[in-house]
């Protein structure tokens, strides 16, 4: 499989001298009682992007279960975090954190809060399209939401239809409305940035439509995020990798039995090429060759 190496030119170098630190400490939200595994799958990816440290804060109902599947990270029950106090590079908040009074506390306290910048999905959106004014007045720190066209749905009000027949238009406005990047899931699935750049991503295949795959997709965007890309290239970077990661998983699993961990596990495989670039194309990377205007 042949990658595309204006993309992958994106991904932060790993200096020889690196510790953690220097790759970012992400905070991920979500799970919930009957949801564990879409915040187990948000941190593995999470982890295989690369991200330094990875802090999950989750209802403590379900931390025993997290924290015997994924012992590289921190955790830190949700009731007992303090956005304050805790310190953090990014974060990732919203899979399989469902709609009940404690998540949608915590999403409007997060966008009042949070000062760094963060990716939004699942049932993070859906708290916000009920209160659109609140994403309005977030602080000001670069964002990106993943919606799939449902969620846009409940965000616009739009019919699904409507969204569907003009993915990319429906993105560039919402985009530059609500000063966020855009991440619009389709089987090309669109990024728009608030001055109007986009990217449609060419990577992915059906097997990918499977419960749990945009989960992994939120992980590393946050992943991206944490290591200090921006919004837009973290966006873009992380479509591309999720999507070749999947064609990877198809390639040995079939599309049939693809699972969203295999998925995860692929993106490792993927950004293996970003440590053979060599320093000369990491200096020379064209940080806009990958901006496809179509």
């Amino acid at each position: 499989m042949e990658f595309d190496k204006n993309i992958l030119a994106l991904a932060p170098p790993r200096p020889l001298d690196a510790n953690k630190a220097t790759f970012g400490k992400l905070l991920c939200v979500g799970g919930s009682r009957y949801m564990p595994g879409a915040a187990m799958l948000m941190c593995r990816a999470a982890s295989r992007s690369g991200a330094g440290l990875v802090l999950a804060a989750l209802p403590e109902c379900i931390l025993p279960v997290f924290q015997s599947e994924r012992p590289e990270c921190v955790t830190v029950p949700l009731e007992n975090l303090n956005l304050t106090e805790q310190n953090y590079t990014a974060a990732a908040v919203g899979p399989g954190f469902g709609k009940g009074d404690a998540a949608k506390n915590f999403v409007f306290e997060f966008l009042k809060t949070n000062n760094k910048p963060f990716v939004l999905d699942a049932d993070g959106l859906n708290i916000v399209s009920e209160n659109l004014a609140a994403f309005t007045a977030r602080k000001t720190c670069p964002c990106v939401i993943t919606p799939h066209p449902g969620e846009m749905s409940r965000l616009t009000d739009l019919p699904v239809s409507d969204i569907t027949r003009d993915i990319s238009g429906v993105a560039r406005k919402f985009a530059e409305y609500y000063n966020a990047v855009v991440v619009l899931k389709d089987p090309h699935t669109v990024v728009a940035s608030p001055d109007g750049d986009f990217y449609i991503n060419q990577t992915g295949n059906p097997g990918m439509a499977k419960g749990g795959s945009g989960d992994v997709l939120t992980g590393v965007i946050g992943s991206f995020l944490a290591q200090g890309l921006s919004a837009f290239d973290a966006a873009v970077l992380g479509v591309y990798v999720h999507g070749a990661a999947g064609n990877l998983a198809a390639q040995k699993f079939g599309q049939f039995g693809i699972l969203p961990q295999e998925i995860a596990d692929e993106v490792a495989q993927v950004l293996r090429h970003c440590d053979e670039r060599g320093e000369e194309a990491i200096q020379g990377r064209d940080f806009h060759a990958y901006k496809r205007f179509v």
